[in-house]
């Protein structure tokens, strides 16, 4: 598991982050939210170790890893820009990080090759990047991030830049990915129903600092915060504030195991609802398309 314990970072006289204290579950995916400027970045950027703070440590498996360079961290980054090497096709992209590990070629030809297939880009080997849409572009980046095997995978809002359809889709896939390779994902995002969608557990910031307890979003609940500032917040994701744990309520004139469609549902909203993630409901259900439920329909909750 990965945490960070009272880091302090200072730029001149701000203070970006103050005291700040999280953990990150092994093999889960952890969402960090809030505002522009509340220090998401600024927390990956120390766990990658492109950024040393003022005080405080960075642990991994309960090793301080604080003052060890990027390069020999088992930790990637998928950044919100892709960061490709336009020069280079798909497959010298995906290669990359193997060649500096002086991994002999077919051992190289043979990761590129897999990682490709599980992104859902086989037979893309030898495409420029500059022929690739930004979804493909993403999913390169996804890939290349990938196949060096990292223990804990950063992703700095990586969706940003792809329009609303896309997007919705890459979470999916990006969640798939996940549960498959059964690594750790600590997925910065602004987006709060993003978070819900892609996380078990969701870290919300609020000017450099967290709330005492995170929120649970793949269990029974969602726990509050530290500031009542975030009761908006706390609300729109299902939970309450105060720093308790609470069950979501669960309507109960629906039978048990089954909810029907009204007029303003959303899958988000309904998985807020029941405690549970959008991509468990799509899997139950067999939906193809998150965007396009309808009023009267029955979806399964639990199986």
């Amino acid at each position: 598991m990965a945490s960070v314990h009272n880091l302090i970072v200072k730029r001149g006289e701000a203070e970006i982050l103050k005291n700040f204290s999280a953990e990150f579950p092994e093999h889960q995916v952890t969402a960090v939210s809030g505002r522009s400027g509340c220090g998401k970045t600024t927390t990956l950027r120390l766990i990658a170790g492109f950024l040393e703070p003022n005080s405080g440590k960075v642990l991994l498996k309960g090793e301080d890893i604080t003052g060890v360079p990027p390069y020999k961290r088992p930790v990637n980054t998928v950044f919100q820009k892709y960061a490709l090497f336009p020069h280079l096709n798909v497959f010298e992209n995906v290669a990359f990080g193997l060649r500096l590990k002086k991994m002999d070629e077919e051992t190289i030809r043979r990761k590129v090759r897999d990682m490709l297939e599980v992104v859902g880009l086989k037979g893309f080997e030898r495409r420029s990047i500059g022929q690739m849409s930004g979804g493909q572009q993403q999913r390169v980046a996804i890939a290349r991030s990938l196949v060096n095997e990292p223990e804990i995978l950063l992703l700095d809002e990586p969706l940003g830049a792809l329009d609303l359809k896309l997007r919705k889709e890459m979470q999916l896939e990006l969640k798939r990915l996940q549960r498959e390779m059964n690594i750790t994902f600590i997925y910065v995002t602004h987006d709060q129903e993003e978070a819900l969608t892609m996380s078990d557990t969701v870290v919300v910031m609020n000017g450099g600092k967290v709330g005492k307890r995170t929120m649970k979003v793949n269990g029974r609940y969602i726990r509050g915060f530290i500031t009542p500032d975030f009761d908006m917040i706390a609300r729109k994701l299902g939970g309450t504030s105060g720093g308790t744990a609470d069950k979501p309520t669960k309507p109960t004139t629906q039978a048990a195991g089954t909810y029907t469609v009204k007029s303003g549902d959303t899958l988000s909203r309904i998985a807020a609802k029941y405690g549970t993630t959008v991509a468990k409901l799509v899997e139950i259900n067999g939906i193809k398309n998150p965007n396009l439920i309808h009023v009267g329909q029955v979806i399964t909750i639990n199986k």
